[in-house]
């Protein structure tokens, strides 16, 4: 875990976490706050010890203190991609300008992320934003402690969660509750609404924050070669490879399906509600659910072996019954539900990703986002 020092890392390293294991996020929103009148007054340790512990306030916690206090907003912040010049900042950036001084003693802010809108009108949950972030001035250069730094680069980091949803497909004779068998080949697409109309994934898109909606040509999604098709496997299973798309509502719509099976309205709207964060706020663990169904979460990136043997979340297609002498009513076995459990220690969790910023102090106050996978939990 890198220690923030306040000088700007070395994009070559390859032993920081914040370099190796990021990548920038754009539209990253901040308020930035003039804590210097509060700092002089409530702070009994060290500067570090003070940042320390707004670090470990929560959003509550900081609006009461910011309405309680009447902390001043001085200004606001949203990162973006500036473009690269001789390899530095590039994506993620956001500027702020900000005095050094503020009523003649040495400035405090705090940065204190709002939200976050990637551009596909999906903005983050609370808890996978950056912690509070305090900079006490000045921050003296650790190569050479009798000089103050005129940039100051920051990187904290916090864990934020995505999920990857994923469904099984099989077919049964219409008007049965048959169990069913796995349909292979069946084809779909992943959309959500905006304001009445969809957005369908693009082929194009990239994982988690990168991905990119637009409209289906002629609201034909199979035909139109820019809109991503997903394909059952032989087991039925359906999943999006690694999206991990960000807290929201969604829905896979079947395009095509197997020979001699329909497709019903509900496989035309499988929604899928992708929860902000792994708990509630009374602390209760939530799912992703498919088509109403709780999903089990994956397993170091893979769908698991649990899941895979219960066959759920699952979507039915049917076929007209074909009429057969001595025919038996199926016995309905039903879906076996899958067990409440929370990412294994030991195991990678899915969708979990870093959150990077960079801040700039003096000449210029600089605020870098970044985004990472985190790997092996």
């Amino acid at each position: 875990m890198y220690e923030n020092d306040g000088k700007e890392i070395d994009k070559k390293t390859t032993d920081v976490d914040v370099i190796t294991q990021t990548t920038p996020l754009n539209g990253a929103k901040f308020q930035v706050y003039d804590l210097t009148e509060y700092y002089g007054k409530a702070n009994n340790g060290t500067a570090k010890q003070f940042v320390q512990t707004m670090a470990g306030y929560s959003f509550q916690q900081i609006d009461t203190l910011i309405e309680k206090e009447a902390i001043p907003l001085v200004g606001t912040i949203q990162t973006q991609d500036e473009g690269e010049t001789n390899g530095k900042y590039g994506g993620g950036i956001g500027r702020i300008r900000l005095p050094r001084k503020s009523n003649a003693q040495d400035a405090v802010y705090l940065f204190v992320e709002q939200d976050t809108d990637t551009g596909s009108g999906t903005n983050l949950a609370k808890d996978t934003l950056t912690t509070p972030l305090a900079v006490v001035l000045p921050i003296m250069d650790p190569m050479d402690t009798a000089k103050e730094l005129q940039e100051i680069h920051l990187y904290p980091k916090n864990i934020g969660y995505l999920r990857d949803p994923y469904f099984f497909k099989y077919g049964r004779t219409k008007g049965t509750n048959e169990e069913g068998t796995p349909l292979a080949g069946a084809k779909f697409v992943l959309y959500k609404l905006e304001e009445g109309e969809k957005l369908y994934l693009t082929a194009d898109s990239t994982k988690s924050f990168n991905s990119k909606w637009e409209k289906a040509k002629n609201n034909e999604p199979l035909t139109d070669e820019n809109i991503r098709k997903y394909q059952s496997k032989d087991n039925g299973l359906v999943d999006t490879d690694g999206l991990l798309p960000a807290p929201n509502t969604y829905y896979f719509e079947e395009v095509q399906s197997v020979e001699g099976y329909e497709i019903n309205e509900e496989s035309k709207k499988i929604e899928v509600k992708i929860p902000a964060s792994w708990v509630d706020d009374e602390g209760n663990e939530t799912f992703v659910t498919v088509a109403g169904q709780k999903m089990l979460e994956l397993h170091s990136g893979k769908v698991p072996e649990e899941a895979k043997e219960s066959a759920t979340p699952r979507v039915y297609n049917e076929r007209q019954k074909t009429p057969t002498k001595d025919s038996e009513e199926p016995t309905n076995i039903g879906n076996k539900p899958p067990f409440s459990k929370f990412p294994q220690t030991g195991a990678v969790k899915t969708g979990a990703f870093l959150l990077g910023v960079m801040v700039l102090v003096g000449v210029g106050y600089y605020l870098r986002r970044q985004k990472t996978t985190k790997k092996g939990s």
